[in-house]
């Protein structure tokens, strides 16, 4: 080693037996760039016998020629880079391109049948390219998951996988994909313009709140926000401890010794929303539908004033005592209010037309949403004592009826469906929308 460079650092002056170090490489550049500019007619081979290699010997000419080139190419070039085609060092990798893409096809393929990715389906699906040969086992998961989160994706390969949590939405069947497209299609070309349903119909679902009347159903309402797939705030040390810890997420929509079942209608139409509170013993039967039907128009009269013409249209979904499971079919009680009371449904009295899972398009399920909103913003103070939960109850509803009115698009969302309809159709093609 040249004594003047033995304080330099290892970095700079080591590498592969046989090799330039940066330090050399600096000095062939040195060397051809004044050569170049003073003219002074040295050859390859003389450069070569001025440099030395990391461990003896000089360089021949060939190399000193590969660097001449290396400068003339890259205008950017700098002591110790390496060539993006240059071979890596080391041993060949054994899981190869091939068998990433093959590995990436058939746990991909999996998924289209509807099976949940996993390692050990990517081994199962693919044996000989998830082997590694040099120890007869398969690829470790850490070499798997990299191909599920490069090579793997759902149609657009710019936009591979992740694990990540799904949006809380129930998947549908192809059928039911399919039903849901031809249901969109069809009303798409009934209404192309889509100013009809504003001033024609009457949107409304039952809803129900669990009232507490306890205090270990309050507790259990309290702590079910620190729900499954929720954050909360906390110290590491303190997270076994009960404050910090959660209960089952169904609680607040179970009724237990005690507690009360309070049932409420969304109405929606025309611009304006009606969270209507049903008497407490009302149930949702076909008949305790009726009932609430009855008690419509004189509903729409309060919301429009008894002088202004209401619609007459009912939109639903086919929920329980609206229309039968199996069939589709109108229930026998909802259709008789409906004829009693000057109104007709949207579906006729055979809704099997209509799917039975359309709940991100229906209107008034985005006003479930608000709700929802409105609540966890908002929460109703409960305290041991059924009555005072459900008089506390009644005033947040009334609360919430006027702050959505007031503060929400509800205008714009009357007039949404045949958007939604469109987006159903021509974007989602039948699959879930973002509502």
């Amino acid at each position: 080693m040249d004594p003047t460079q033995s304080k330099l650092p290892t970095w700079w002056i080591g590498g592969k037996d046989g090799s330039l170090s940066p330090w050399s490489q600096a000095r062939v550049f040195a060397l051809i760039k004044a050569n170049n500019e003073f003219k002074l007619g040295w050859s390859d081979n003389d450069i070569a016998a001025k440099v030395k290699k990391v461990g003896g010997g000089n360089p021949s000419h060939t190399a000193i020629a590969t660097y001449r080139k290396h400068f003339d190419e890259d205008a950017e070039w700098y002591p110790g880079k390496v060539s993006e085609n240059a071979r890596k060092r080391g041993p060949k990798p054994t899981f190869t391109d091939h068998k990433r893409r093959c590995v990436a096809e058939a746990i991909m393929a999996s998924k289209r049948r509807g099976e949940e990715p996993s390692v050990a389906l990517a081994i199962l699906n693919a044996p000989a390219a998830s082997l590694n040969p040099n120890t007869g086992l398969p690829y470790t998961p850490k070499y798997v998951l990299q191909v599920f989160r490069s090579l793997c994706h759902d149609g657009d390969p710019s936009d591979p996988w992740g694990h990540q949590l799904p949006y809380q939405k129930t998947a549908l069947s192809d059928a039911l994909v399919s039903l849901r497209l031809g249901w969109a299609d069809k009303l798409v070309s009934l209404y192309a313009n889509g100013a009809w349903y504003y001033p024609n119909v009457i949107w409304f679902d039952p809803c129900n709140t669990v009232i507490p009347g306890t205090a270990r159903t309050v507790f259990q309402h309290k702590v079910a926000r620190k729900g499954k797939g929720r954050k909360n705030w906390m110290s590491k040390k303190s997270k076994r401890y009960s404050k910090n810890l959660r209960c089952s997420p169904y609680a607040p929509k179970q009724t237990q010794g005690g507690d009360m079942k309070a049932w409420w209608f969304i109405v929606l139409s025309k611009g304006k929303l009606r969270l209507q509170v049903m008497d407490r013993d009302w149930e949702q039967t076909g008949e305790g539908i009726a009932t609430f039907v009855d008690k419509l128009p004189a509903v729409l009269g309060d919301m429009f004033g008894s002088q202004t013409r209401t619609p007459r249209t009912l939109f639903t979904d086919r929920g329980p005592g609206l229309y039968n499971a199996l069939t589709g079919q109108v229930t026998h009680a909802y259709r008789e209010a409906v004829r009693a009371n000057g109104f007709r449904t949207f579906t006729g009295d055979d809704g099997s037309w209509q799917p039975s899972d359309v709940a991100d398009v229906l209107l008034h399920e985005t006003v479930a949403a608000w709700v929802r909103k409105y609540f966890q913003t908002h929460p109703i103070r409960n305290v041991a004592d059924l009555e005072k939960n459900y008089a506390a109850f009644l005033v947040g509803m009334s609360e919430c009826e006027a702050y959505l009115n007031n503060n929400y698009e509800v205008e714009n969302l009357c007039r949404a469906l045949s958007k939604r309809l469109k987006m159903l159709r021509d974007e989602s093609r039948g699959d879930r929308l973002k509502y």
